[in-house]
């Protein structure tokens, strides 16, 4: 169950992605009323289950983030295509960091569209099964 101060600060969340504004996070729940102690750390607020059911009851889900994505691959500008993939790659761990902790990062790379494989001159032959 969400709280009245978690309530608030969901659609506050809300108006500020709607508006394009630009405000942290402790000023955002200074703004609802929230104490000094959580304008301080306001990823307690942010991560807690109550701020997400209220997020959630707003339209703001992975499941929804998810459908706007795919949305956005079937049907966007090719730039957008590619930030959507970006966040699927980040979503389904398609970025792995090497075992030995280098920084090197892998990059599985999944084509859609093969229009888009063609534009960039990937071929069947390009796969690799390592």
């Amino acid at each position: 169950m969400s709280t009245l101060n978690q309530e608030r600060a969901a659609r506050k969340v809300k108006e500020v992605i709607e508006k394009n504004l630009d405000i942290d996070g402790g000023k955002l729940l200074k703004s609802v009323d929230y104490g000094i102690g959580f304008q301080r750390s306001p990823g307690r607020v942010f991560k807690s289950k109550g701020f997400r059911k209220a997020l959630k009851k707003l339209g703001f889900s992975i499941e929804a983030a998810d459908m706007v994505v795919a949305k956005i691959l079937r049907t966007g500008k090719e730039e957008n295509q590619l930030k959507a993939s970006d966040q699927v790659y980040k979503r389904l761990g398609g970025y792995q960091q090497e075992p030995d902790g280098g920084n090197k990062t892998q990059i599985n790379i999944l084509f859609i569209d093969k229009t888009l494989a063609k534009r960039y001159g990937f071929k069947d032959s390009d796969k690799r099964t390592d």
